[in-house]
């Protein structure tokens, strides 16, 4: 399976359990500046292969859905 550039593999039965689950989680980052006030327009990028785009701070955070095995 691939997903936002992260790539895994599970073996599986699918004669005993025919559906395979890739579970993603919600992940938010948070841009503050040193007083800790929220920082707009930050571009957020994540390694997954290559630098990918996580996305652009609105009121200091953006979230992005993505496999909960990938680490940022």
């Amino acid at each position: 399976m691939t997903y936002a550039s992260a790539y895994s593999q599970k073996t599986q039965d699918v004669n005993a359990n025919p559906t395979v689950v890739f579970q993603t989680k919600d992940v938010a980052v948070k841009l503050q500046s040193s007083a800790s006030a929220p920082l707009d327009t930050g571009t957020v990028r994540y390694y997954a292969g290559g630098w990918q785009s996580f996305g652009t701070t609105v009121n200091g955070e953006v979230h992005k859905e993505l496999y909960q095995h990938l680490y940022i």
